[in-house]
């Protein structure tokens, strides 16, 4: 008899899991609707495509994508130029949960640079990037890590001749520090002046996911 209540006992416990599966599908879905939205607008330029994106983005309730929706919401806050609220939701994740130890910091100070400019700041918004750029060449210090240089040079390329940036680049390349080819690929970006392509929104930024870096060319 007691076995026979065990498994009515269980029974609501499947129910729930059931459903919380469901929800996880539906906010799965919501996500990708998002991001579709979002793409539409690169090609497209409509803003139309950004409110739909944002409604779509909003609506998601699952505990588990406070961190999935991270790139997209940061993204919209951006090309929206809501800089204000997109501080507010970016202070209000936890530090611990980005992927570097940086990245708060970076997604923080490029909004606030985004305000200086509105404001023809321009001591303010090259300060900002100054600070950034020395938080990610302290920790380049103690981590190989390409992905942070591609960060590092996003923010650079703010605020330094294009002329230095590329002989920095050929001293890092003659290190052997990283793959030869990522930094033949990252020396054209450069060069070229489309770097800022090729890193995720800040998603910062309202760039697209995957980077051209992640298919480099060799330099002739």
């Amino acid at each position: 008899m007691m076995r026979f209540h065990s498994v009515f006992l269980l029974i609501p416990f499947a129910i729930l899991s059931c459903k919380q599966h469901d929800k996880e599908a539906t906010c799965q879905e919501l996500l990708a609707r998002s991001r579709n939205y979002l793409h539409e607008f690169y090609i497209t330029n409509d803003s139309n495509y950004l409110r739909l994106s944002k409604a779509v983005v909003d609506s998601i309730d699952c505990n588990s994508f406070a961190y999935k929706v991270f790139y997209p919401k940061v993204a919209l806050f951006y090309l929206m130029k809501d800089y204000e609220n997109g501080i507010a939701y970016i202070t209000s994740l936890e530090e611990d949960k980005f992927q570097r130890p940086y990245m708060k910091a970076m997604f923080l100070n490029h909004f606030k640079a985004q305000q200086c400019l509105e404001r023809a700041d321009t001591v303010c918004h090259h300060s900002l990037y100054l600070e950034l750029v020395h938080t990610i060449e302290n920790y380049l210090n103690t981590h190989k890590d390409f992905d942070a240089l591609l960060d590092l040079y996003v923010f650079k390329s703010q605020i330094y001749p294009k002329e230095n940036l590329l002989h920095e680049i050929d001293s890092i390349k003659g290190k052997g520090l990283y793959n030869t080819d990522y930094m033949d690929a990252l020396y054209e970006s450069v060069n070229e002046g489309r770097y800022l392509n090729m890193r995720p929104s800040p998603p910062t930024l309202p760039l697209p996911q995957n980077r051209e870096c992640a298919r480099p060319r060799r330099r002739r």
